[in-house]
């Protein structure tokens, strides 16, 4: 694959905390795709592939836009998720490229 072609489906994140309590999981992090202007998409899934709703809010983390563009162009790119667990159940994140 050419330079150019890596570039276009680039996505850089990172997960900084994950808390569990009695029946919820909070995430928060940043996300941001290199490829467009479009940000990173976040989902939950079950093992079996069912969509597990979750609630989104963009935070502002200018530490991640600087250190990825090196200035301020994505300011919000933070993230916190939330959603309803339940024992036993095994959940994968999914984040995807802001691409169509």
């Amino acid at each position: 694959m050419e330079k150019e072609s890596l570039r276009e489906v680039s996505l850089k994140y990172s997960v900084d905390q994950i808390l569990l309590s009695s029946d919820y999981v909070s995430m928060g992090g940043w996300g941001i795709s290199t490829a467009c202007g479009r940000p990173p998409v976040y989902r939950i899934c079950t093992e079996q592939g069912e969509a597990v709703p979750l609630t989104f809010h963009k935070t502002r983390r200018e530490d991640a836009s600087l250190s990825v563009w090196g200035d301020g162009r994505d300011l919000n790119c933070g993230f916190d998720i939330r959603f309803r667990y339940e024992e036993k159940q095994d959940y994968y994140w999914i984040i995807e490229n802001g691409i169509d």
